[in-house]
């Protein structure tokens, strides 16, 4: 061993200091020899065991928390390292705190005082086996926090900060003063301004060197107040109330939500049945305002303030708000129902779903944008209607036969005017209409032909498809007459001249004109013995008398007859 590690202790004594390898469990026997010229000098043996200090296996076990203290179980009874274990410490600081404190415990449980409320503390156990070194490193922690403050028990506020003495029990004012005051749990005496603690058996220390007791920890103080519209408009509310302090929510750890409720209508505009919207959002600490958006228009709002602790909760009353009104919805196009007619149409519709507001009034507005009559101009000028809040129907009239027109529906609150619902609607076509001032008289007639004057008739919604002359045969002289006949009295269906005959039918169409033919006044001889459009004009029979009718028909969207003239 080099002798830059003896040091002498005295003349008489040496001490040495070396470095041995050794592992946990390892023991063995050692002793020094000293050689010199003189001689040689031995120890006695030495017995050297590794021994690794304990540490606890698990955190210590919260049994019970206070605004100003935590009640513990150290839980060592596992541990990792060699016992006996002849000392336990508990090492406790704040989270946010550099600051670390050690106390010695005696027992397995232990309670942790002058804790600040509503705080969070990181706590471990401590150690210890017999020898030098024999402490351990700390075991893991337990992480809790305090409970929030509640009433001093010496009457103070957990704010109140007063220079107050503690004084032995020698040093108290007698019990019997009339300014004595006893709390009703505590065991604190005070008396004109002085505190008296029983246990406290020497000087008198300084309030702020030793922290009172609190009572048990309390929920908030109270709900919240003054909640109000700092703003209202149609889907939004600015929210504000009193500012938040300590005082009332007696934790620095809370938590405050705005709920709200609103009811909406299941089914269409109007309908009776509600169903309601309920939600609650987490407001940010340290403020008083909030924006809640996304709200319908024109709709009563029901709002509370719920400020909670870890201790309870507060919720002040419901105050309800009403937002402004909306331009309205649109009204739904598969409510717009109509009957179309050959000059008018009937619309009717329904409130729009979401109306927003009070509706005050409908405008509807239509335009023709196509026609099937060649002599109607299209697009249209466009009409403007309005339509009172409770009249959800109109009659157009005045309105061209086959014209498709594109009506507009709105509605419209104090806001302004919604959405438009547009729809198509074609009126029907009317029978075409001959232009005969008198009744038609024959032009000529011989035993088997009658010639008479055709006319081109006036188209009404839809060009004229064709022209035909259909004979009826019928007993009686022949007489020329006119008339008009509805859509049962004419004749749908083209059946020729052999045809009737084969089915016994007792009328046939001798000729089928088309419109290009019949320019202007034409005659016409009816049994000609000509075909016409496939059509055999026979010959009239002498003996016979006969039913002559001339009539126009439309084939646009549909057959239509028109107007028929008849020659007995």
């Amino acid at each position: 061993m080099d002798t830059s590690s003896l040091s002498r202790l005295s003349h008489k004594r040496l001490m040495a200091t070396f470095h041995v390898e050794a592992q946990r469990g390892e023991q063995d026997l050692y002793r020094c020899i000293t050689l010199s010229p003189r001689g040689a000098a031995v120890s006695n043996f030495g017995e050297l065991i590794v021994r690794v200090p304990p540490t606890p296996i698990a955190p210590p076990q919260l049994l019970r928390s206070g605004p100003t203290y935590l009640i513990i179980q150290l839980n060592t009874n596992s541990i990792v390292g060699d016992g006996p274990v002849i000392r336990r410490e508990i090492q406790y600081r704040a989270s946010q705190s550099t600051w670390m404190e050690t106390h010695g415990v005696g027992s397995l449980t232990y309670k942790i005082w002058h804790l600040e409320p509503d705080t969070e503390y990181r706590i471990s156990v401590l150690l210890t086996r017999p020898g030098e070194g024999g402490t351990g490193a700390p075991g893991p922690p337990l992480t809790s926090r305090t409970k929030c403050a509640g009433r001093r028990h010496d009457g103070l506020s957990p704010d109140t900060r007063s220079t107050l003495l503690f004084l032995s029990p020698t040093s108290c004012p007698s019990p019997s003063l009339t300014n004595l005051k006893r709390p009703p749990r505590g065991g604190v005496t005070q008396a004109s301004g002085w505190i008296c603690l029983p246990h406290v058996s020497h000087r008198a220390v300084s309030l702020s060197t030793m922290t009172l007791p609190f009572g048990r920890a309390l929920k908030p103080m109270r709900a919240l107040r003054g909640l109000t519209a700092a703003e209202i408009q149609p889907r939004q509310l600015a929210l504000q109330w009193e500012p938040l302090g300590y005082n009332l929510t007696r934790c620095h750890t809370y938590t405050l939500s705005l709920c709200y409720r609103y009811s909406m209508p299941t089914g269409g505009g109007g309908g009776s049945n509600n169903a309601t919207v309920r939600e609650c959002l987490s407001v940010e600490r340290n403020t008083s305002r909030f924006t809640l958006r996304d709200l319908p228009p024109f709709r009563s709002v029901h709002i509370r303030l719920a400020l909670a602790n870890p201790e309870g909760k507060r919720e002040s009353r419901e105050v309800t708000f009403q937002t402004e009104e909306d331009i309205p919805g649109g009204i739904a196009s598969e409510s717009l129902t109509f009957t179309p007619l050959d000059d008018m149409i009937f619309l009717k519709w329904e409130e729009p779903v979401e109306p927003n507001g009070l509706i005050t009034q409908y405008e509807i507005s239509y335009q023709s944008i196509e026609s099937s009559d060649p002599g109607i101009n299209v697009p249209g000028p466009r009409r403007t209607v309005s339509k009172l809040r409770n009249e959800t129907y109109h009659m157009f009239s005045g309105l061209h036969p086959g014209t498709t027109y594109l009506v507009s529906v709105r509605a419209r609150t104090a806001k302004g005017f919604g959405q438009t619902a547009l729809t198509e609607i074609t009126t029907n076509i009317s029978a075409p209409v001959f232009d005969y001032e008198d009744i038609p008289s024959p032009l000529s007639e011989s035993e088997s032909t009658i010639t008479v004057l055709l006319r081109p008739a006036l188209a009404r919604g839809a060009p004229v498809s064709a022209y035909q002359v259909v004979v009826v045969e019928e007993d009686g002289s022949r007489q020329v007459r006119r008339r008009e006949l509805g859509g049962v009295d004419c004749f749908p269906t083209p059946t020729s001249h052999s045809e009737a005959q084969a089915k016994g039918a007792p009328h046939y169409f001798t000729a089928e004109l088309a419109p290009s033919s019949l320019p202007e006044a034409t005659p016409f001889t009816v049994g000609d013995n000509h075909t016409y459009n496939g059509f055999w004009n026979s010959p009239l029979d002498p003996t016979k008398n006969y039913l002559i009718f001339f009539q126009a028909t439309s084939n646009f969207r549909g057959v239509r007859p028109g107007f028929l003239f008849q020659t007995r």
